[in-house]
């Protein structure tokens, strides 16, 4: 979620290139319908954190830096929900997020409470998104080594996922997270608020879910674990530069050839 640039040395990950660095490990999630709330930077929380910049903001989430009260650097995240309101993609979130402790590749809870009606989630920062780095970067790419390396970290992380028992229903840019240490990319998979079990029957609804639709998905209505990989390649051929559709067009899909799309 962090729209943050970070810093790279000069090497392997230098199209992770930025003019300044900031030590920030977690971040403060905020789930409501772009709600009105009053969160000026400095104020506390819960009585030990201290809130700071507002880092982004969607339809269902403000974000924020936090810190404890005795920290100096913003080192730690918190999800904000409407008690409810929301509350399915809150608990959809917790209870991914205790599924996935000790995990590689996923945010880490470390407390949950509620506070003035509001469902409180504090976690770990993953960086910053895949679609902000392309946005930054001016030929909007990443370097082959490095699209090499989200692959894998993705497939990795969907693969556990599913073995979790969860499909992710919301796989786009602005959810793959990246943040370097000591010269690694670290890639964190985020967002479980639209989650459901991996053999759950949820229907796709086109006002709720940001995804890149895949034929079968688009066709059938019906959202498989299969469809995360799917919507991933949509994502990763935009690292590489290519824009599989023409979004001014709109296309029937029932009508395109399979042979069109040779990776599905």
């Amino acid at each position: 979620f962090s729209r943050r640039p970070l810093g790279v040395r000069p090497g392997p990950l230098a199209d992770l290139r930025s003019s300044s660095q900031r030590h920030t490990t977690a971040t403060v999630y905020c789930y409501f319908k772009m709600m009105s709330i009053d969160m000026p930077p400095g104020k506390v929380i819960a009585k030990k954190y201290v809130l700071g910049d507002e880092i982004n903001c969607g339809s269902f989430a403000r974000v924020f830096e936090i810190r404890k009260k005795n920290e100096k650097e913003f080192t730690k995240v918190l999800k904000l929900a409407k008690s409810n309101e929301l509350d399915e993609k809150f608990q959809n979130e917790v209870s991914v997020l205790k599924c996935c402790r000790g995990q590689k590749y996923f945010p880490q809870i470390t407390e949950e409470f509620s506070i003035n009606n509001f469902e409180c989630i504090v976690m770990t920062h993953s960086g910053e998104s895949v679609a902000d780095y392309l946005a930054r970067n001016p030929s909007q790419t990443f370097s082959n080594p490095n699209i090499l390396r989200i692959t894998s970290s993705l497939f990795k992380s969907l693969d556990l996922l599913h073995q979790l028992g969860y499909a992710h229903h919301d796989i786009h840019g602005g959810n793959l997270m990246l943040k370097l240490s000591n010269g690694h990319l670290i890639f964190t998979l985020i967002d479980f608020g639209n989650s459901a079990l991996a053999k759950s029957t949820l229907k796709y609804h086109s006002k709720s879910i940001a995804v890149n639709i895949n034929i079968n998905y688009g066709k059938s209505e019906d959202y498989a674990p299969i469809d995360d990989f799917i919507n991933s390649m949509y994502c990763l051929t935009k690292c590489t530069g290519i824009q599989l559709f023409n979004k001014e067009e709109k296309t029937d899909v029932s009508t395109v050839p399979i042979t069109t799309f040779p990776y599905l």
